[in-house]
């Protein structure tokens, strides 16, 4: 704990100049690191700055050092801090890459999807984030077998209920 909050005050005064940053000396405590310690890297930063690690690298880094950082942190972060990171949090509104989050839900295990699927802040986040298709593929796939079949039926329903005109069978 005492190396992982080392690495992450030095990153914070890495990245914390408006001036002078230090993007590579920053990079330099994720290189070479485990994913385990850059897990308690990530935890130190937050709780020391109450930021998310990949957030401020991606806000204060280039691209090549962003995807560097990016490619570093992933193995660590959790299903939920993945589709976060597919968030741009804005002052005035946030911007949402919908297809990295699908991206990221269908390239998970199936114990973090079905995890993933009984967090109601992860389905919240997929319902603000996503249109109707998306977060009824997002349900399925996050849902267990049992629920799949339930999950169905309700999009059934709203679709129906969603669409013009009355169903006559006259």
């Amino acid at each position: 704990v005492q190396g992982a909050r080392a690495a992450a005050l030095t990153i914070k005064e890495k990245l914390d100049d408006s001036f002078f940053e230090d993007e590579e000396g920053a990079l330099n405590q994720l290189r070479g690191q485990s994913t385990v310690q850059i897990r308690a890297i990530r935890q130190q930063f937050r709780r020391l700055t109450g930021q998310r690690l990949e957030q401020v690298f991606r806000d204060t880094c280039n691209e090549r050092q962003t995807t560097e950082a990016l490619g570093l942190i992933w193995p660590s972060m959790s299903l939920e801090d993945k589709l976060r990171a597919n968030i741009s949090e804005g002052w005035l509104w946030n911007s949402e890459n919908e297809e990295g989050m699908m991206d990221v839900l269908r390239n998970a295990s199936r114990e973090e999807l079905v995890a993933a699927g009984r967090s109601p802040r992860v389905r919240r986040m997929l319902r603000d984030a996503l249109n109707d298709d998306q977060f009824f593929e997002a349900r399925r796939l996050m849902a267990s077998d049992e629920e799949r079949a339930q999950i169905e039926v309700e999009a059934a329903i709203e679709r129906i209920r969603a669409a013009a005109g009355w169903i006559n069978d006259d």
